[in-house]
């Protein structure tokens, strides 16, 4: 068998003290032993899900080591941006001659994109929000 304690504690006016037990015969039982000093709870799990050195051999079989597609796909990405502002850099700095913020590739569209969120953040939402008030801009036909 193995054991684990660990102690918890709630604002300071009760503690519990939890005894892991790691056992392959038992489904799994929470055994209250006693209260020691007052408000001070010793508690027992005997359950095979204790076993950590298990777990961990299960989880590293079930690991083959390799990267998952999402992470290759944010590998990819980002690595991708870094060559767009390494590269237009290079670019404007060599072949155009630009200086200061200049350099920076496709300068106004990366100050203008804040601006171009929040107005289409508001568009999307625009239709959810009610003024209270059935009146239009637009003329009844």
């Amino acid at each position: 068998d193995f054991t684990v304690p660990s102690r918890f504690s709630v604002f300071f006016a009760r503690s519990m003290s939890v005894q892991l037990v790691c056992t392959q015969q038992s489904p799994g039982d929470i055994i209250e032993l006693n209260e020691q000093p007052e408000k001070h709870y010793n508690f027992q799990l005997i359950s095979a899900e204790a076993c950590l050195r298990d777990h961990i051999a299960a989880a590293s079989e079930g690991s083959s080591g390799s990267l998952s597609a999402g992470s290759i796909l944010l590998i990819v990405f980002f690595v991708g941006v870094l060559l767009y502002f390494v590269v237009g850099f290079l670019f404007m700095s060599s072949v155009r001659e630009a200086q200061g913020t200049d350099r920076i590739p496709n300068k106004e569209l990366w100050t203008s994109l804040p601006f171009l969120i929040k107005d289409g953040a508001l568009f999307v939402i625009s239709p959810c929000r009610s003024s209270g008030s059935k009146s239009s801009d637009y003329q009844n036909i």
